[in-house]
């Protein structure tokens, strides 16, 4: 069996596709959006997480590391993962227990069992399993042994994606639900803020909806970034030429910022407010206006 690596397992989850689900975080992602609310899950390896928080600076977790791979400057600790092996010697070396493993790895069936467990609640509220992250198809071979047997245990199965995967393809065939994130329709602005351009994500977006599967378009609505009125036409037609007609528009929100100060990184929209629910509704209206089925959320 292939092995994949897991950041979190949410049980009894009511927001990521129907019914009660379970979703599981997979690590990594080749987009490195600016507003990223799960920081940790960009790293694609198991790796340390460091919680400023609780540091109190001592130096310990340098002096315990074999490989050279842990700094500390004026009480804040950096974290090189070029040299670090996920040894975890820095965090038996903390007093303070401010660093912790950051990802699980799992076998598809290790998985398969640890989902399966709320499968009664499944059954009884036409839920299931959602798998989300990062990128869940970064750790392509492994997700897709995983969806096999999910799909062979007769499991509902959403897929939470941003499209770029050069073997998107061969999940499609196990996935009942894709909520698929549009970030902006133009390629380079999307490429100025998440790291890629949005060639590949629109090819597989209209291959998915080719193959029948049953898509809604999540739209992260930045300051900034994608929530001007001039973009509300582009965006209707992208989905209307793409033959997508269900979308949600996801409001920005600060609900990140905490892991960003508590890892001691840099956050690109540390205090920006959140979008003025007015703006929402008239979006709202716009894309309802233009033929496409929208609620605010997911």
């Amino acid at each position: 069996m292939k092995s994949g690596i897991v950041f979190n397992i949410q049980r009894f989850s009511l927001h990521d596709g129907p019914g009660i689900r379970t979703t599981v975080f997979l690590k990594g992602c080749e987009l490195k959006c600016a507003w990223c609310a799960n920081p940790e899950s960009q790293y694609p390896g198991v790796g340390v997480q460091y919680d400023k928080t609780k540091c109190i600076g001592c130096g310990a977790c340098v002096k315990a590391c074999p490989n050279g791979g842990v700094a500390c400057e004026n009480g804040v600790v950096t974290i090189d993962r070029r040299r670090c092996t996920a040894c975890l010697s820095c965090q038996d070396g903390c007093p303070a227990h401010a660093l912790s493993s950051e990802g699980t790895k799992y076998t598809s069936g290790e998985l398969l069992n640890v989902v399966l467990r709320d499968r009664h609640y499944f059954d009884a509220s036409g839920g299931g399993i959602t798998l989300s992250g990062g990128e869940p198809l970064m750790q392509h071979g492994f997700v897709v042994e995983f969806l096999k047997a999910a799909k062979g245990e007769g499991l509902h199965i959403t897929l939470e994606t941003a499209g770029h995967s050069e073997r998107f393809a061969e999940a499609l065939p196990y996935i009942d639900l894709l909520y698929f994130d549009i970030k902006h329709p133009h390629s380079a602005a999307h490429a100025a803020k998440t790291g890629v351009s949005n060639e590949l994500i629109i090819e597989n977006l209209k291959m998915a909806v080719r193959e029948g599967t049953n898509i809604v378009a999540r739209i992260p609505v930045i300051p900034g970034f994608n929530d001007g009125e001039d973009l509300w036409p582009e965006y209707t037609a992208l989905l209307k030429n793409s033959g997508v007609l269900n979308a949600h528009l996801l409001p920005f929100h600060q609900l990140g910022q905490q892991k960003y100060r508590s890892h001691g990184l840099a956050y690109a929209y540390d205090g920006v407010p959140s979008m003025p629910k007015e703006k929402l509704g008239k979006m709202r209206d716009y894309f309802a206006n233009e033929g496409i089925t929208v609620q605010i959320g997911g």
